[in-house]
């Protein structure tokens, strides 16, 4: 597998991560439980950050490539890039959401919980999508000079959660998502 792909799939893991603890605080929210804001905010700043500037850019470099050297692959496909604007736009929404809610605006919690499960949902269809289809696809199609220049043209940016920035909302997102991880891992 190139190694390009498995970088991808490893940044999938970190998205669905997040994802996870924000469908564990949703559903706090969703049973009149208190959200732990703290934690839903800092998923929603990785969502604006790390995916948007370092993960999509990628796998738009990738599947530029590939509609070069099979366009017709690329229509069973679909459009990468709308996606990853669409994603951006359901992002978009729930950041506005989350916004008011913690400006302690009127929004009604059936309306932030849908936003927020739309949002996931999206995400998490999105990335079924790229791993049955696109990386299959990338890995059967391009060639040994494709994913060399692909790998010059890639961004050396790391995930957020990972870098040790040593931003405090990223270390409690971290934090989190090891201990709900380690959780699930002995409910099993």
């Amino acid at each position: 597998m190139p190694p390009i792909i498995d970088l991808l799939r490893r940044e999938h893991g970190y998205i669905v991560s997040v994802l996870d603890v924000l469908e564990q605080q949703l559903r706090r929210f969703e049973i009149g439980d208190q959200a732990d804001y703290e934690i839903v905010a800092a998923a929603v700043e990785y969502f604006q950050g790390f995916p948007d500037r370092c993960h999509h850019p990628k796998e738009n470099l990738v599947f530029d490539r590939l509609r070069k050297r099979d366009p017709s692959v690329v229509q069973e496909i679909g459009d990468l890039a709308q996606a990853h604007r669409d994603i951006e736009a359901a992002l978009r929404a729930l950041g506005g959401a989350l916004t008011a809610v913690l400006n302690d605006a009127e929004v009604p919690r059936q309306i932030f919980v849908q936003i927020a499960k739309d949002f996931i949902a999206q995400q998490r269809q999105h990335c079924a999508l790229e791993e049955t289809q696109f990386f299959p696809a990338i890995a059967r199609i391009l060639a040994d000079d494709d994913w060399q220049v692909l790998q010059g043209a890639m961004t050396q940016e790391r995930d957020q959660l990972l870098n040790g920035s040593g931003d405090r909302r990223f270390e409690l997102l971290r934090r989190t998502i090891l201990e709900w991880q380690s959780e699930t891992a002995t409910e099993r």
